[in-house]
């Protein structure tokens, strides 16, 4: 009671003035505004769902065939400033709906960069971008991870590489051991979530699969039936009836369809009964027994994702020998590349390794140097006449010997001198 006595208590002028600017910034708009002004305003938490709808009015505005006031906003980080201001509603373990409302709404925003170009590749060159849009993967309202699985499956068309190192640094940050972790898990453990859920997720998979590559598409869709993609999708294809996600799951195994060697994708004994046949009576039969005997002692340590995916780049890049179109130079490459993220763990402690015995040269080498200073140093006092003490005055001097005196001059007519010494 004492400490609510002694506090200052605001003026009724100025609790009047705050509410007035509480309403200015809810009831200001982005039209009208510079791409200035709508970068300052989005940094005004909170922005309600009127004022996204009037920021995505604004960036759709088209000039002469340009999008000159979104290309202005884009420049000035505007776009990082919205991820930012949406994140802000995502971040409470439970979503409210509201917020959840919000955070789809400002969603919106990012649609017309994706349909421009000059937007899309602006996106695709800042990998931060992508980084914060797959944060809101993290949240727990179906509504926003919706709308961001449909975001990143529009960019697979243009970017797959950016999306693929973005899922890649997603499961990095929260500790999932795959990249493609999230996306099955999703689909795995989410059995009473609304239909266009699964329209979403499904719809991103068979995007991220719109590879022109095969090596590629191949991959990546034994990737995720690895993670058992496909018993959930059956699963799916039993309990939901909704005409939309069964035709995007028959979009799904028409395409592993067509694809050469799916079914050894999809079933790994009958790939190997078809590799067994294929090498009977040949010699490499024998070279395939020690493959299979050097796989089977592999034991299970944490290193043992990292060898399976070095094993399966480095086999994939051995059977574009036999395609004409592809050179010996690239293969070299892509196994390079596999031993090199297979050992890069072992090459920083090497590298850390070296950089210390540079040092300990380096140190060496100066006291090496030093010791040659100071030997000759010594070889040059060894080389001058050993010093006599002198006396001045009872006082006894260290210095060099006195100078003999002069000979005596010679007298007229007498002896010569004696030779000096």
């Amino acid at each position: 009671k004492d400490l609510t006595q002694a506090m200052p208590r605001p003026s009724l002028r100025t609790v009047a003035e705050g509410r007035k600017s509480v309403v200015r910034t809810r009831n200001k708009t982005f039209h009208g505004l510079s791409p200035q002004e709508a970068v300052k305003l989005l940094a005004t938490y909170p922005v309600l769902c009127h004022q996204y709808t009037g920021l995505k009015n604004q960036l759709m505005q088209e000039t002469d065939g340009e999008y000159e006031w979104a290309m202005t906003f884009l420049n000035l980080g505007g776009l990082q400033d919205l991820l930012t201001s949406l994140l802000h509603f995502v971040r409470e373990p439970k979503l409210p709906f509201y917020k959840a409302i919000i955070a789809v709404v400002g969603s919106n925003c990012i649609s017309p960069f994706l349909c421009c170009q000059e937007g899309l590749q602006y996106i695709l060159e800042h990998a931060s971008i992508i980084n914060m849009m797959t944060d809101f993967l993290a949240t727990g309202h179906l509504l926003v991870k919706r709308r961001v699985w449909e975001l990143l499956a529009a960019m697979c068309l243009s970017g797959r590489t950016e999306v693929l190192k973005a899922m890649a640094a997603f499961a990095r940050k929260h500790g999932l051991q795959y990249r493609f972790s999230i996306i099955v898990n999703e689909l795995k453990y989410n059995t009473e979530v609304p239909p266009f859920y699964y329209m979403a997720l499904i719809g991103f998979v068979n995007a991220l699969l719109y590879e022109p590559d095969t090596y590629k598409r191949k991959w990546l869709r034994a990737e995720l039936t690895a993670l058992g993609l496909l018993d959930t999708l059956f699963r799916i294809r039993q309990s939901v009836w909704d005409p939309d996600v069964l035709c995007l799951i028959e979009t799904f195994y028409e395409e592993m369809g067509s694809d050469t060697d799916s079914k050894s994708t999809a079933n790994p004994l009958s790939g190997f009964s078809q590799l067994l046949v294929k090498q009977q009576g040949t010699p490499n039969l024998i070279q395939l027994n020690s493959v299979i005997d050097a796989l089977a002692s592999f034991t299970e340590t944490p290193r043992s994702a990292a060898v399976w995916k070095c094993l399966s780049k480095s086999t994939t890049a051995l059977s574009r020998l036999l395609s004409s179109s592809t050179s010996d130079v690239s293969v070299r490459a892509e196994l390079i590349t596999a031993v090199n993220e297979l050992l890069g763990e072992d090459d920083r402690e090497m590298n850390q390794l070296r950089q210390q015995l540079a040092a300990a040269e380096a140190v060496i080498e100066s006291q090496k140097k030093a010791l040659a200073d100071a030997d000759a140093r010594l070889a040059a006092a060894s080389k001058e006449p050993p010093r006599t003490p002198v006396v001045e005055g009872g006082a006894v001097l260290s210095g060099p010997p006195p100078p003999a005196p002069p000979p005596p001059p010679p007298i007229l007519g007498g002896p010569p001198p004696p030779p000096g010494p």
